[in-house]
């Protein structure tokens, strides 16, 4: 049953209050069809249910709004949007809907745009005193359209507190827009399911030995020591994207030395005098902004096997010069491979990488176990542990180094656990019972099936108050991209933005060290051909498979189970930036 509270009127500010109650009940059986809650979603009746009106945050500009012919997603009418400049502007709805804290709703409508302007996509939320919570909960922005139809959609999480809340339609002119086919609705919910071990895999898609770190299960004698980790509901959670060029065939290409690193100077151009770093094949179609980001790259040599590691890659235009800063040690994508990129730690910028595809829900709703250690960054000032100025202090095996400035500046280490450091292997104690942690999406409960089983390793320093994961961003796709539209939430955002966000909050928190894990018992581990875990002991899980022919078994491939899930166009956004 919903309550749907509409024809309202302005409240303070840009705010509209509820004068007027619909009862509409549907069927809450799992079969039942879904229910609409946008009142005249298409425009058919007019402006009815919709104000009439544009709010502007500057005076005499013209700003209107219409229920038109010329142009429809469906039906026969929608609504047409004219702001003639560049100030804010607020259309909202009517239609007021009574939810619950803890209701995950999804919302969306279709757009035609044009002009330099934005439209977002939003609700705003009130209180049960008509007070209002936040205005653009879920804004999801368009730009210009190109001339067709494009769907926005958000996921909206509802906070503690939130009683009723609105559509609404926001952005910043010049701008006409068409607006149709809005959709309100609980959102879907996605499963778990570990699924049985693969018996093969591919090596572009698993790569490394099956005794690399980044494939060993922890085993039932890892000792844990509570992580402390120093984080709360402040804490941003992002992604740290992973430049993974695994397609050999591309053009062979220079990669020039630029020292800009992250000092905010722009990586586009060469450093004078000219220095070939590398050469390797990418696509010239690939961009990489100077936008302050790691950017850690791992890049196949056509020979199949040499990986070269480099980081921060840029490459700002098509026809424009690829540029990095520090190259490391090469690699065999078949070895080991735990050394790499990553500048906070020596670690792999392959290895423990989310890759596309995991953690990712199926065309059924499914999400399927990942079976590889991951990667994350804290942020140092306020969790990595070091001893004075001594540079063996603020790190461990398997990490060769930590951070230049560890000891010194404003983002010096400042953690007060020693077994929390660059190449700590951290996990969620066998003792946890994940059914008990109340994990709101498949996702997050796929994501605690890997950290008890598998762990992460810390690689770098998030230089704010943020986890980060390291995600794959390659030619073909971007991980964030590909979340997005496949689940409607946003992978990155606080604990109060998204269940998924309240997911990852809670599993760092609960995160231990395996603090009897070094190069002795990964040499131990190594040469008992699959009987043994890190930390030692039996495995939770059995070890990698061998590598095998990726089309003799689909489903097995992938270390995700599923591959890449079918998913929706929704919007993309943007990386999370992340410095050493």
């Amino acid at each position: 049953q919903r309550t749907v509270v509409r024809d309202g009127s302005f409240g303070p500010t840009m705010g509209f209050g509820p004068i007027c109650l619909l009862l509409l009940c549907a069927a809450l059986a799992a079969a039942a069809e879904e229910v609409n809650d946008v009142l005249n979603p298409g425009y058919e009746d007019g402006l009815q249910s919709w104000t009439t009106s544009v709010w502007v945050s500057a005076s005499g500009v013209a700003a209107t709004v219409q229920a038109v012919t010329e142009k429809k997603h469906s039906g026969e009418k929608s609504a047409k949007l004219v702001v003639g400049s560049t100030p804010d502007y607020a259309f909202p709805s009517l239609t007021s809907v009574l939810v619950a804290p803890g209701d995950l709703f999804q919302l969306s409508a279709w757009v035609l745009v044009s002009g330099t302007g934005t439209v977002v996509i939003s609700a705003t939320t009130y209180n049960s005193s008509g007070g209002v919570l936040q205005w653009t909960l879920g804004a999801t922005s368009a730009t210009d359209t190109g001339g067709n139809w494009q769907k926005v959609t958000t996921t909206l999480w509802v906070a503690d507190r939130t009683a009723t809340l609105t559509p609404r339609v926001t952005g910043k002119g010049p701008v006409t827009a068409y607006i149709d086919d809005w959709v309100l609705e609980l959102a879907p919910t996605f499963a778990f399911k570990v699924g049985d071990a693969p018996s093969h895999r591919d090596v572009l898609e698993w790569p490394f030995s099956r005794d690399s770190i980044w494939n060993l299960p922890i085993g039932k004698n890892a000792v844990y020591v509570d992580a402390r980790l120093n984080v709360s509901s402040t804490t941003y959670i992002g992604a740290d994207p992973d430049l993974l060029l695994l397609d050999n065939t591309q053009p062979m290409t220079p990669f020039y030395y630029n020292e800009a690193g992250w000092t905010g100077e722009s990586r586009c151009g060469i450093t004078a005098p000219q220095k070939l770093m590398m050469t390797a094949p990418y696509p010239d179609e690939f961009i990489v902004a100077s936008d302050g980001s790691n950017y850690a790259a791992a890049v196949l040599l056509p020979d199949g096997e040499t990986l070269k590691q480099t980081q921060p890659v840029c490459h700002c235009t098509k026809g424009g010069v690829v540029t990095t800063l520090v190259v490391v040690k090469d690699v065999n994508i078949t070895g080991r491979g735990a050394t790499g990129a990553h500048g906070g730690s020596g670690l792999s910028a392959i290895g423990g990488t989310v890759r596309l595809g995991e953690f990712i829900p199926d065309s059924d709703g499914v999400v399927w176990a990942v079976r590889h250690a991951l990667k994350s960054n804290l942020f140092a000032k306020y969790n990595y542990y070091r001893v004075g100025s001594d540079r063996n202090t603020c790190y461990r095996w398997p990490a060769t180094w930590c951070d230049g400035y560890f000891d010194t500046g404003a983002f010096a280490y400042g953690g007060q656990n020693p077994a929390v450091r660059p190449g700590s292997l951290l996990a969620l104690p066998r003792s946890v019972d994940i059914d008990t942690l109340k994990l709101r999406t498949g996702m997050g409960k796929a994501l605690a099936w890997t950290l008890q089983n598998y762990g992460l390793y810390l690689v770098d320093d998030s230089a704010w108050d943020a986890i980060a994961i390291e995600t794959e961003l390659q030619p073909k796709g971007d991980y964030q991209q590909q979340f997005r539209e496949a689940t409607g939430m946003a992978f990155h955002g606080r604990s109060a933005d998204s269940p998924w966000a309240a997911d990852v909050l809670q599993l760092w928190q609960r995160l231990s060290a395996v603090d009897n894990w070094d190069a002795t018992a990964f040499e131990t581990v190594a040469e008992s051909g699959g009987a043994l875990g890190s930390g030692g002991g039996a495995t939770l899980q059995a070890w990698a498979p061998a590598f095998g022919d990726a089309n003799s078994d689909a489903a097995g491939v992938n270390s995700g189970a599923a591959g890449v899930a079918f998913v929706p166009s929704f919007l993309a956004f943007a990386a999370l930036p992340l410095l050493l």
